[in-house]
């Protein structure tokens, strides 16, 4: 099976929950008689999203009247976010979603693969970033640094002179 790119709907685990949720929604709905994929994609993903997913659809070969095609479609959309790898990266702020794109976009481009980032915000790192993928932690933040300094400068002794 092709891998999707649903990079367009999200990046860190959060979103995709929701997103999950939402699709999820919209699939219960699909034997209703009142049954409007349109109306519920921009009511559920909003406007961007929704003609996204249509493109999505479209590159699938996936009719909107079909409603066993959409339903299947969905169910394999499901099982391709519950298998995306989760990298874990703790920050010292909040990355804005450019740096989320970037980050996605990444990883796509090198090694050929969505991941879901579930970020944790930690004012005390300074700066940088811990990551935790596949059950290996890197330490990119200047804590280390710091502390080494700053551990530098206390172990110093006082001299006559000062």
């Amino acid at each position: 099976m092709d891998q999707l790119d649903l990079s367009d709907f999200f990046k860190t685990k959060g979103e995709a929950v929701d997103f999950s949720s939402r699709l999820s929604d919209i699939s219960d709905k699909a034997y209703q008689t009142d049954f409007d994929l349109s109306r519920l994609l921009t009511a559920s993903l909003g406007v961007t999203k929704k003609e996204k997913f249509i493109k999505l659809l479209r590159e699938n070969n996936v009719s909107e009247g079909s409603k066993n095609k959409l339903i299947g479609f969905f169910n394999r959309i499901q099982e391709q976010i519950a298998a995306i790898a989760v990298i874990t990266m703790t920050v010292a702020i909040e990355p804005p979603e450019e740096i989320m794109t970037e980050l996605a976009q990444w990883f796509l481009t090198n090694i050929n693969r969505q991941v879901l980032f579930d970020i944790r915000v930690d004012p005390v790192l300074a700066g940088g970033a811990t990551i935790s993928f596949n059950g290996k932690f890197k330490d990119y933040t200047i804590r280390p640094v710091f502390d080494k300094y700053l551990q530098e400068i206390l172990d110093k002794k006082p001299t006559a002179n000062q």
